[in-house]
């Protein structure tokens, strides 16, 4: 499927998923997973009985990496087309004043930055990304996630958590995996 999409030099690919599993650790052999991992361009997974159709709600999570302003612009030009909300999320491990400081700090940023209206932010508190993510995707209207992939070294791929797929197999809505330098 890569080689096709950069043979004819697609600019999204969009493919159906199993969807969830229930098992959060199966995450090798999946084609989806695969293909978010090595795509050169962005990935929208939908699984069975999700639909892009009726997007109105997109929530962007961000980590403060350098480059997600520059995706949050992209993610805020497929929003005009759906005249959607975005709501900005962050999950970070602990209550820290750090981490106050960073989510003011690009609040502000993305507000002087852009010139979208429709945006809200998170910041939201727990260990683990995954269960914290999906309690806030059940609690709100979501009908898109919006996760960033960015490039990992060897050793970062072995040790680091890969929301992204853990949100593959265990969501049942579309998600949308946009690919950071």
């Amino acid at each position: 499927m890569l080689e096709i999409s950069n043979e004819y030099n697609t600019d999204l690919i969009v493919l159906g998923t199993n969807g969830a599993t229930g098992e959060r650790n199966i995450i090798f052999g999946s084609v989806a997973s695969s293909i978010i991992n090595m795509s050169d361009v962005p990935v929208l997974a939908v699984p069975p009985g999700g639909s892009p159709d009726d997007i109105k709600h997109i929530t962007f999570a961000t980590d403060y990496h350098e480059g997600d302003l520059q995706i949050l612009q992209q993610t805020i030009n497929f929003a005009r087309l759906f005249e959607a909300n975005i709501e900005i999320i962050h999950v970070s491990e602990q209550k820290s004043q750090l981490d106050e400081i960073k989510f003011r700090g690009s609040r502000d940023l993305v507000k002087g930055e852009t010139d979208y209206e429709d945006i809200s932010f998170e910041l939201k508190y727990g260990s683990d990304f995954f269960p914290v993510m999906a309690d806030y995707l059940s609690s709100k209207p979501c009908s898109l996630p919006v996760m960033v992939r960015y490039k990992k070294t060897f050793w970062e791929k072995l040790v680091e958590k890969n929301h992204s797929n853990e949100m593959v197999f265990n969501s049942n809505i579309p998600l949308l995996v946009l690919i950071g330098d």
